[in-house]
């Protein structure tokens, strides 16, 4: 609550009209915008406006905090709300929950600061999801978001790494580390699921690139992430790729062997499609 709701709250309470409570403190029409919040009021007026009514300066400046602090917890609980709805509607790969979501956000009295942003980041991950692109404006302020944000959250995290490919490889660099320094400690398995998603990818980008000056830094990350059962289709696929980065090094066909038994066992757990596809990448960059 501002101070221009709260002075029109104990006007009203007082049954008095904008004149009755202001006299000439301030003009009406001055201070009629001053209760819609248009207008600012000097602090001396408003004590003037409160003394001249019998109200207590302190117990206004305790209710405004109190209104203040019931005003922010409500917000935090909202964007809560909708960054848990939108991680598990991504997690689900949910077309319906995130159209759901967007519906919520549209509506005008669902109160949100930067709702423009929520729904920029529900129509990135419907547009995933639908295997559609954004449109090029959406594009450009999801790109230049991301990659200014100062730090990730879960949700900002999922679809930084469902969007990499809108980015160059040296923007990814720079934006996968600044995530790597930030998370290096987490012990959240999704989260960890999530980096080792990301380094893949930078991985995978550097060989299709011929870039390998940055891979050290990202294997090194990897390799400090325990291995877990939820983690082992990320890391399985890290050992291939850091074998077939240490194979452009040194050539030894040991490195192809582990890269072969990889893929198999890619065939044996039934990812025969997404087997093929690994074996073909390593055809064509060994």
């Amino acid at each position: 609550m501002t101070i221009g709701e709260l002075l029109k709250q104990e006007r009203l309470q007082q049954e008095k009209t904008q004149k009755e409570w202001i006299g000439d403190i301030v003009s009406q029409s001055y201070y009629a915008k001053v209760e819609k919040n248009i207008h600012r009021i000097s602090a001396a007026d408003l004590i003037k406006i409160l003394t001249r009514n019998n109200v207590s300066f302190s117990n206004f400046a305790k209710e405004l905090n109190h209104k203040k602090l019931a005003r922010e917890k409500l917000e935090i609980d909202q964007k809560n709300r909708i960054s848990n709805l939108l991680y598990e509607a991504t997690y689900n790969n949910s077309e319906k929950d995130l159209r759901k979501i967007k519906k919520l956000l549209s509506n005008k009295n669902f109160n949100l600061s930067h709702k423009e942003e929520w729904l920029l980041y529900t129509d990135a991950e419907i547009s995933e999801v639908t295997n559609q692109q954004l449109d090029k404006k959406e594009a450009l302020a999801l790109k230049d978001k991301l990659f200014n944000m100062p730090s990730f959250d879960k949700l900002t995290l999922e679809l930084y790494c469902n969007l990499m490919h809108i980015y160059d490889f040296d923007s990814n660099i720079v934006i996968a580390k600044r995530i790597i320094n930030q998370f290096q400690n987490t012990n959240n398995y999704r989260t960890q699921e999530i980096i080792l998603g990301i380094i893949d990818n930078i991985l995978i980008d550097s060989i299709e690139q011929n870039r390998y000056e940055e891979t050290g830094f990202f294997i090194k990350a990897a390799d400090q992430i325990t291995t877990k059962p939820e983690l082992f289709f990320v890391k399985n696929m890290l050992l291939l790729l850091e074998n077939l980065i240490e194979y452009h090094f040194d050539k030894q066909a040991s490195h192809l062997v582990i890269c072969t038994d990889t893929i198999k066992n890619m065939k044996r757990t039934g990812l025969q499609e997404y087997a093929d596809q690994i074996e073909k990448f390593i055809t064509e960059h060994k």
